[in-house]
């Protein structure tokens, strides 16, 4: 090895440690800028009851249209369905309060909801390949009713239980690694200068509930959802929502309506009048998010209990 070899590796073996040592000395704000999201998770969940929904892209499509590890066996058991996108996964996510409600009335639930602005082609894949059969479903009309699957859906259906398998390890296996590897070692990543929304989150096998195990994003109040507000339904989105109903009614089940907010609440009280079924409509005074579109923990909180008292003069009745 000539001078010029030395002096290039004794320079870059001296920026890697200027590197690490400007990470670990760091004021905490500038520290985050040189690690992953990976980082921030304390520790993975406490049992194998719990499986990764989303880490540098989704699992969670493939994990429950597959039944990876029993991760829809409680859905098969379920008597109520939550099903929608990503803002129904965090209005309901207080598995205490839910577990309350449902056990005072001799009923077991199980959220079937996914990100990615799922609809209601890949809820209606999932009955179908599962074969379930609950009393109520739940239905966040954000819209729903009419979506195709979405490319995640896609490739869901697509994997098979292998390829199921083999996307869950390789995911897992990369979240424990940069877990372990960037606490030290500085992450470089123009992407760590750009403040945009990111989050970590797992699945509980036994209801389906969201845990957030880490995010960064902006909190506060929230970005008022206009992009369907005051538009009527198309004749797709009516016949998609009929055609669900059908269905639903055939497997013993029957269908309730509501909307998450920031969504705008158009959808769902037409479908409610059109398809003559309950609508729960939610107060959102003084909710805030993570985010400016997903429910914080206490404003999921107050959603869920609002929710789930309304729900109430809808279950009673029917039981009795």
């Amino acid at each position: 090895m000539n001078s010029v070899e030395i002096w290039c590796v004794a320079l870059y073996a001296t920026v890697f440690v200027l590197l690490i040592a400007g990470c670990l000395l760091a004021p905490q704000s500038l520290f985050r800028r040189f690690r992953p999201l990976a980082t921030e998770v304390s520790s993975p969940p406490p049992s194998p009851a719990w499986h990764l929904g989303y880490f540098n892209g989704d699992i969670e499509h493939a994990a429950v249209y597959n039944n990876l590890f029993g991760a829809a066996d409680a859905a098969r058991r379920a008597d109520v369905l939550f099903v929608g996108n990503s803002r129904i996964q965090y209005a309901f996510r207080d598995q205490d309060t839910l577990r309350r409600f449902f056990s005072a009335r001799g009923l077991s639930y199980y959220v079937l909801a996914f990100g990615y602005g799922e609809g209601s082609r890949f809820t209606e894949a999932i009955l179908r390949r599962l074969d379930l059969h609950p009393k109520w479903v739940i239905v966040n009309a954000d819209p729903f009713f009419g979506k195709p699957f979405t490319s995640v859906a896609s490739e869901a259906v697509s994997f098979g239980y292998l390829g199921a398998w083999k996307t869950s390890f390789e995911t897992e296996t990369s979240l424990a690694v940069q877990r372990r590897v960037h606490r030290i070692v500085p992450y470089i990543a123009l992407s760590q200068w750009e403040f945009y929304t990111q989050w970590i989150y797992y699945r509980a096998k036994s209801d389906g509930t969201l845990r957030l195990s880490a995010w960064r994003g902006k909190p506060g109040g929230m970005w008022r959802d206009v992009v369907n507000g005051g538009r009527r339904l198309t004749p797709g989105q009516l016949a998609a929502a009929q055609s669900f109903k059908r269905d639903l009614s055939a497997r013993g089940g029957r269908l309730v309506l509501t909307w998450i907010p920031p969504s705008a609440p158009d959808n769902a009280k037409q479908l409610s009048s059109e398809l003559r079924v309950p609508l729960i409509a939610p107060d959102d005074r003084g909710l805030t998010t993570i985010d400016g579109s997903h429910l914080d923990e206490r404003s999921s909180k107050r959603f869920s209990a609002r929710f789930l008292n309304d729900l109430a003069s809808i279950l009673d009745p029917a039981r009795r």
